[in-house]
């Protein structure tokens, strides 16, 4: 590799490291009407006055209809009062309403929206979930929400203003972080709603609550469709391109050291997604799917394609060692539970850069493959509360759970004249026939294994392994 290459690589490296990292937003919300928990064909309980404050009465009338929260650890819901200790009322065992609160009309929303999606096509939109108190004692340990679908983002948390003390809520992912200390906050405004909005696959815990109770409404955040959303507030194509970023992939994509043999570039995502066990672990990214990433992991994504170059999800595992040995592993499929716990053994009982070379044998990597950036989503093993997840959830899952994924990003190579071998990642490999011109790319017309002629625009083409 040039001197001028490895420059090259090592400024994209820096800058998506020095990307700012948002993993939560809060704020406050003073409500002017009463606040309500409305039970069809039955009672209403108000809970907040906008007057009086809270109502006590309320409080006494709610939570002997709660039941123990429950958490998920894998495929099993448990209720363990040293892994959560706490109050829930869930609309699916007991439908009901909030009255006197919308997170869309009171703008917390748009509020969200901006911060944690700017660059999503559509809006979001708030499903309530539950209402859960934690009492003196209550508590909840380190885990991530449980994936419910793909169009999940994350979660909204509003507090009620009922005077505890303790329970704060601290998040963490990767090297960045928040800690939301409501307790406090009432002090100085005891009668506004206080929240706390983050992505779902974000490490979160709630402390010991002293005394009082600490009464929350909970949200799952969902992405709407792009035609749900207003003409009025569409998103302009370069609102979240990085320019720096955007001209380092600009030159990646004109580099003479990576074209000439073509490479790929692997990104560690930032964040992790949910895959269901058994589904293809590879999907290439649109600008569509591009835009509905979390955080840095849009940006570099969007940044790719402006540049014309392929650009793909892949779900690998990243399981840290008892020495801090990273294992870094491309999967061909999404994997089971079972595949997890039987390399989890195997790392257990050999060395990391063994079974890497082991595991990289069923799926070997794609040519040229250099690893740009640092890993966040590595997980202990061996860890007591290890799950499909890797960590408790507040609910159980056996469909959906989060893994690790990385963004391959593919530099074409340079050559491609007739007779050349070629791969497509979809139709396998072929040989050139001809070469023509679609605008300002070239094309190549291809006889492919399958005896099909197709004509394939450069940027989708690779030198088979």
């Amino acid at each position: 590799m040039s001197d001028s290459t490895s420059d090259l690589l090592r400024r994209l490296a820096e800058r998506i490291d020095d990307m700012e990292s948002r993993v939560a937003v809060g704020g406050r919300w003073t409500p002017t009407t009463a606040v309500a928990i409305v039970f069809p064909g039955g009672p209403r309980i108000e809970l907040v006055s906008p007057k009086r404050g809270t109502v006590k009465k309320g409080l006494d009338a709610l939570l002997p209809r709660m039941k123990p929260a429950p958490f998920g650890a894998g495929g099993k819901t448990k209720v363990d009062r040293r892994i959560r200790d706490a109050l829930q009322l869930d609309v699916g065992d007991e439908p009901f309403e909030i009255e006197g609160f919308d997170p869309a009309s009171s703008d917390i929303l748009e509020t969200v929206r901006a911060a944690l999606t700017p660059d999503a096509e559509g809006g979001l939109w708030a499903e309530l979930r539950s209402v859960n108190a934690y009492g003196p004692g209550g508590h909840f340990e380190r885990h991530k929400d449980t994936p419910r679908g793909k169009d999940m983002v994350g979660t909204l948390v509003v507090c009620l203003p009922f005077a505890f003390a303790g329970g704060a809520l601290s998040l963490e992912r990767g090297n960045a972080g928040a800690v939301f200390d409501w307790a406090q906050d009432l002090e100085r405004h005891p009668r506004c709603l206080h929240y706390a909005a983050f992505f779902g696959d974000v490490d979160h815990e709630i402390a010991e609550v002293g005394s009082g109770h600490r009464v929350t409404l909970s949200y799952v955040l969902r992405l709407e469709k792009a035609a749900r959303v207003a003409r009025s507030r569409k998103v302009s194509k370069e609102s979240a391109c990085d320019g720096e970023l955007s001209r380092l992939f600009a030159s990646v994509a004109s580099d003479a050291g990576l074209r000439a043999d073509g490479a790929t570039l692997r990104i560690p995502c930032e964040h992790q997604y949910a895959v269901q066990p058994s589904t293809p672990a590879q999907q290439w990214v649109t600008e569509e799917m591009a835009r509905a990433l979390k955080g840095r992991d849009a940006q570099v994504a969007r940044a790719a394609l402006a540049a014309r170059l392929p650009v793909a999800l892949v779900h690998c595992l990243a399981v840290v060692g008892d020495g801090e040995e990273l294992l870094n592993v491309r999967l061909a499929e999404a994997p089971t539970a079972k595949r997890i716990d039987r390399i989890r053994r195997r790392i257990s009982a050999s060395d990391v850069e063994t079974l890497e070379d082991s595991l990289a044998a069923e799926d070997p990597a794609p040519r040229g493959l250099r690893t740009i950036g640092g890993w966040y989503n590595g997980v202990l093993v061996g860890a007591a509360d290890y799950s499909q997840t890797g960590y408790y959830g507040n609910e159980a899952s056996e469909a959906d759970f989060y893994i690790s994924s990385v963004l391959d990003v593919s530099v074409p190579p340079e050559s491609g004249g007739r007779g050349d071998r070629v791969a497509h990642p979809k139709f396998g490999p072929g040989i050139v026939l001809s070469e023509s011109r679609r605008g300002t790319e070239r094309a190549f017309t291809i006889r492919f294994a399958d005896g099909e002629e197709r004509t394939v625009l450069e940027r989708f083409l690779q030198r088979p392994s």
